[in-house]
């Protein structure tokens, strides 16, 4: 028996391939499906309206990317946490329950910033109070607490979707990431068996940050991953000093906030340390914080084409074999 839902995610599969088709960039197919309905990717859409003729105030706030901690088991050397200067911590449960509760109407909450999700003690808990409430809980983790109780603790729980951070493989990987690949590829694994065992419905994705120093890896880690996980996903390296910025970013009008584990709400994931604060979760409400007088400053800001500051500089590797990102 079909699902009620069957029409509307072949109608999300078919706009999905299209688009992706007409703009070349395979990963926005897997993006949308994955994170979005039918009724929050129209908003997505009239939220790029606004883009598209240079209005301020797009009216949709869509998701949120929730900092669980800051707090991370590696050190890898495309990661920006050596230079953050803001202070260590995790996110209490109340506010984060708070947060949810004030935002109901969003698609999906991915629970990942400047950290490793799994090392909070409550992650499950959050999941699953976002994932009842109808809102598709997301993570990316680095693998390595991906251990037998938490694997079969995250396939018990509400999780819509994770990713793993396999930033090459072998050599290449373990001088990114300063820990053993096949300890990684071990964990991984084993989730993957025990997710197919149990015939959750939970999107897996492989996610590989492309830079110089491994994008000769790319199709090593295709061939490596493809077939045991529903997608590979290539990102680039976002650069903090590279080009001067000449094009207005959509990441401004996706209708998408980061929220660091103590409250404070910024922009865009690039950040990392809080330089473009627009308010506080625990004094402020997010959709407010949206449309706020900073973020709308912000937005003419690059509709004049005044890009100053972390936006000015903000830019992303470009290679061969990766693109440019579509925020979605």
């Amino acid at each position: 028996m079909k699902s009620k839902n069957f029409p509307e995610t072949l109608f999300l599969n078919a706009f999905a391939k299209i688009v992706s088709g007409v703009t070349g960039n395979p990963e926005f197919a897997y993006k949308i499906i994955t994170r979005y309905s039918l009724k929050s990717l129209l908003k997505l859409i009239i939220n790029q309206f606004y883009y598209l003729f240079k209005w301020d105030k797009p009216p949709y706030l869509l998701s949120l990317v929730i900092e669980p901690t800051n707090k991370c088991n590696l050190t890898c050397q495309h990661c920006q946490r050596s230079d953050m200067t803001r202070k260590i911590g995790e996110i209490s449960i109340d506010l984060y329950r708070r947060i949810i509760d004030e935002n109901l109407s969003i698609a999906h909450v991915l629970l990942v910033c400047l950290g490793e999700p799994l090392m909070h003690n409550k992650v499950i808990d959050m999941i699953n109070y976002a994932g009842e409430r109808k809102i598709r809980p997301m993570i990316i983790t680095n693998g390595i607490l991906l251990t037998h109780n938490m694997a079969d603790m995250l396939l018990d729980s509400k999780l819509h979707s994770i990713a793993f951070s396999i930033d090459g493989i072998y050599a290449s990987y373990e001088k990114i990431r300063h820990v053993k690949y096949e300890m990684i590829k071990k964990n991984i694994l084993n989730f993957l068996e025990k997710k197919k065992n149990s015939r959750k419905k939970i999107r897996t994705e492989i996610i590989m940050t492309v830079s110089e120093k491994n994008e000769e890896d790319i199709s090593d880690v295709r061939k490596e991953w493809e077939g045991f996980v529903d997608h590979v996903s290539l990102q680039p390296e976002i650069i903090y000093q590279g080009n001067k910025r000449s094009k207005r970013c959509k990441e401004i009008y996706r209708g998408n906030l980061i929220v660091f584990w103590d409250g404070t709400v910024v922009p865009c994931c690039v950040d990392f340390d809080g330089r473009i604060k627009i308010g506080n979760a625990q004094e402020d409400t997010l959709p407010k914080l949206w449309n706020s007088d900073k973020m709308r400053a912000l937005r003419r800001s690059h509709i004049e084409g005044n890009f100053g500051g972390l936006c000015g500089n903000c830019s992303e590797y470009t290679g061969q074999l990766i693109r440019p990102r579509i925020t979605v």
